[in-house]
């Protein structure tokens, strides 16, 4: 018996905002993978976005995160699981809300490939109430190409646990990302879940880098995971969610660092 169209969170939806499939295509169960309800995608769905054909075949990411000398110019060069660099990130953002804002600042994100053109942009607005944000949690718009909304990255706040919700250009819902309650990384990873539906089907990692480097650099690395045939849309969501989470957890910068020290 086919599946309705409508069945599992990344079921395609009536206004057609959903990018796992191109051609309304059933869900494909695979258990062998625990991937839940997740569709397999076609080649077509990166026609509509050559930018991304970058992620197409790609199942493993790791980010590098530079030295952070400089404080709202955080820079990551980000490499498939092979280690071949693929793209490179780095963040534009105001001195003066930087250093009185810290991790609550607005600021953007642009991701280029290896040819320096711009595919992916990660941005979060000013909020005037950015002392206040811990309580609201923080969001992230992503455009792909530059200009075009593909999505959302919203926190959100709670005492059990790290979460945050993957969202389409409409704000359906896609993803989930569980992480723990305790999420500093002093001699271990930190891993936070990818979920479908509660099926965990990937993970972003943050990795632990060693004294030295975590210590008297502050640069972090990522390791994230999640199906290769994943729509390459969804793929760049799930990269923006990873600048997300360093903001929020693991980012140290002006106001922050001070009431750290």
């Amino acid at each position: 018996m086919k599946k309705s169209s409508t069945e599992g969170g990344l079921a395609a939806n009536p206004r057609g905002s959903n990018f796992l499939t191109a051609q309304q295509q059933p869900i494909v169960h695979q258990p062998t993978a625990n991937r839940g309800d997740l569709l397999t995608v076609s080649a077509q769905v990166s026609a509509s976005n050559p930018s991304l054909d970058v992620l197409m075949h790609v199942g493993h990411l790791r980010l590098f995160q530079k030295s952070r000398f400089v404080i709202g110019r955080n820079k990551f060069t980000i490499c498939t699981g092979s280690g071949e660099e693929i793209l490179r990130s780095r963040e534009e953002s105001d001195g003066w809300t930087t250093e009185c804002c810290g991790k609550d600042r607005p600021f953007d994100v642009f991701i280029s490939n290896i040819q320096n053109r711009e595919i992916i942009h990660v941005h979060r607005p000013y909020d005037c109430d950015c002392c206040c944000s811990d309580w609201s949690g923080c969001e992230v718009l992503v455009h792909s190409p530059l200009g075009v909304l593909i999505g959302y990255v919203k926190q959100q706040v709670t005492v059990l646990g790290s979460k945050f919700t993957i969202k389409n250009a409409s704000r359906t819902n896609l993803l989930t990302i569980s992480g723990p309650t305790i999420t500093a990384s002093f001699g271990n990873d930190v891993t936070f879940k990818l979920k479908n539906n509660g099926v965990e089907v990937g993970a972003i990692v943050k990795k632990w880098s060693g004294v030295v480097q975590e210590t008297l650099t502050g640069a972090d690395n990522y390791w994230i995971t999640f199906p290769t045939d994943l729509d390459v849309k969804l793929k760049a969501l799930i990269l923006a969610a990873c600048f997300l989470i360093d903001l929020v957890h693991y980012d140290s910068s002006g106001a922050d660092k001070i009431l750290d020290d």
